[in-house]
């Protein structure tokens, strides 16, 4: 019988090796290594890439934090998903650079073997055996558990950008009415011989109901569009105190007989509240403020007194809409004093400029305590007016059997009382002539996108992780003297496959498919007698013993594995 010949397609099959030294040609390629001469060009600029990206969340969410939503036609989650996405593109292409780099690195060392290779190789690239590697774990396996958990930079990186609002408060310029000084005969109308104010006016009497629902006043064309802060100068009142103290004693007494002294039941005034006018002193008021602060029945009785003159004051000022209110931030103590403006004297009757205020403001702020010792049912509390009930100590005043009832200092809250009636008259004062443009700060409600940076920081975790187990893969690419891939070529190259013993045993991937890249190959059963395999026209020698292996071969040397056949190795 035949035998085949030389000139059948090289096939892993072909065992008499000797015989084929014939058909291979000089080698080309020489092994030459370097640092930079291999150095793995596309996987560090991938890792680069992914650091990048990571640096462009951090960029996207500092522009953002903060931002108007109106100010971004795409939204930043937009741009951090590309950048999440794109850094594990990268991460996972320097993956596999890595995973092949350090397939061959480790191949050339003396102690591997063809388990740590495939080891190597499975755990690069599959997350479920680099999970249960055990005790072969290794680099390429940590690598890929990384990478494969830095998609979770996705969701996260999404959480941190959310909408919410602010307040962004800019420049702007404010125009309010007010009157720096009240008209002459503004408030009120003096009636009789004693010279005393009568009634207020009834635009008075109007801003009082204002006042006690604590309604903003309305003004026309402010030009705020928000919340506007600003300093404004209009009528009020230069107010200056002083504190005094004064003795009292509700002890009662007693003779040497045994006998209470008849003095003991005098009567004391405990609290007193007053303000008074007089039109003859140019609109000058006087506040006075008297109250028991101590539980004792004897000691000193607090006494605040406050002149306050008409002048034009400064004033801070909130401006919402086309409303406008006093600062609450800010009290008398802070209004700057601009000029005295001494008032109007009508010594007849008629209209008074400050007297109706003042007939409102005594009427909400006159009030009285007295005490005095009533003997066996302990002691007389007598009082009058609200503010004697609005600022006593609520623990005592109900205990007429002792001296503990005591009061509160009503000084501040009266005095903020007497502020806003007349900064609220000054407007109702005002007309063309008295609009005040003045600068201020608006603060207008904006909705903005929010920067939450701990789940930046959770994102950048996953992502630094991934890049800092990919990083040693690479590590020994200078001992290699080609470019190297996983190709199955070049593996099988590698394991000397006869198919490919023709070609430079150091070509690349590349390279091997340019010399035998045209061959053709088929993967199945190939036909054995006697240790050498036969094509399919060769005759077989009579009783020889037919056997079968598994290769990759030519097409011409292949049949199809019968079901349930079992090869040789």
């Amino acid at each position: 019988m035949g035998t085949s010949s030389l000139n059948q397609p090289f096939l892993s099959g072909l065992f008499e090796t000797s015989s084929l030294a014939s058909h291979i040609p000089a080698p080309v390629h020489p092994w030459r290594t370097g640092f930079w001469r291999r150095f793995p060009w596309l996987g560090i600029l991938a890792l680069f890439g992914a650091v990048l990206c990571a640096a462009a969340m951090v960029g996207i969410l500092v522009a953002s934090d903060n931002k108007p939503v109106d100010h971004w036609n795409i939204q930043p989650t937009v741009y951090l998903s590309i950048a999440s996405t794109a850094a594990n593109i990268l991460l996972q292409f320097a993956l596999t650079e890595g995973t092949t780099i350090f397939w061959w690195v480790r191949a050339l060392q003396g102690e591997t073997t063809v388990k740590n290779l495939h080891d190597y190789w499975d755990h690069g690239r599959h997350l479920a055996p680099a999970l249960f590697a055990g005790k072969s774990i290794n680099l390429a396996a940590f690598a890929c558990i990384a990478v494969a958990i830095t998609p979770l930079n996705g969701p996260l990186i999404q959480r941190a950008s959310v909408v919410g609002s602010l307040h962004m408060t800019r420049e702007t310029t404010v125009r309010v009415p007010i009157a720096p000084v009240l008209p002459d005969g503004f408030t009120g109308l003096i009636t009789g011989r004693g010279h005393q104010t009568a009634m207020p006016n009834s635009n008075i009497s109007a801003l009082v109901k204002a006042y006690n629902a604590k309604l903003p006043v309305n003004i026309t064309e402010s030009l705020c569009e928000g919340n506007c802060v600003a300093t404004l100068q209009g009528a009020g009142f230069s107010i200056n105190c002083a504190a005094l103290a004064t003795p009292f004693d509700v002890t009662p007494r007693l003779f040497d007989n045994g006998t209470v002294d008849p003095s003991s039941f005098d009567t004391t005034y405990i609290f007193q509240t007053n303000f008074t006018y007089w039109e003859m002193e140019q609109g000058m008021m006087n506040l006075t403020t008297l109250y028991k602060a101590t539980t004792s029945c004897n000691g000193d009785l607090m006494i605040d007194q406050c002149t306050l003159m008409p002048a034009i004051m400064e004033y801070h000022v909130i401006i919402v809409n086309n409303t406008v209110a006093l600062d609450p931030a800010y009290t008398y103590k802070d209004d700057k004093l601009i000029k005295l403006t001494p008032a109007f004297v009508n010594t007849f009757t008629g209209p008074t400029t400050y007297g109706g205020l003042w007939l409102i403001l005594n009427s909400m702020i006159e009030s009285s305590a007295s005490m005095n010792f009533a003997g066996a049912v302990g002691y007389d509390v007598v009082s009058s007016g609200l503010p004697a009930f609005e600022y006593a100590n609520g623990t005592h005043a109900l205990d007429t059997q002792n001296c503990t009832s005591n009061w509160n200092s009503p000084t501040d809250d009266m005095l903020a009382t007497v502020r806003d009636m007349l900064f609220r008259t000054a407007l109702l004062a005002a007309n063309s002539s008295t609009i005040q443009t003045v600068k201020a700060l608006q603060t207008d409600p904006m909705t903005v996108f929010k920067s939450h940076y701990q789940f930046l920081g959770l994102a950048l975790l996953v992502t630094f992780l991934g890049i800092f187990c990919v990083i040693p893969t690479f590590l020994g690419w200078w001992n290699l003297g080609r470019a190297v891939s996983l190709s199955p070529v070049e593996t099988a190259k590698a394991f000397s496959a006869p198919m490919l013993y023709s070609s430079d045993s150091n070509a690349t991937a590349d390279q091997l498919l340019r010399d035998v890249g045209g061959r053709r190959v088929r993967y199945g059963a190939v036909a054995v007698v006697d240790g050498r395999a036969i094509g399919h026209s060769e005759l077989v020698p009579y009783g020889a013993e037919v056997r079968q292996k598994l290769e990759m071969a030519d097409p011409g040397w292949i049949s199809k594995p019968n079901n349930g056949a079992l090869f040789d190795g």
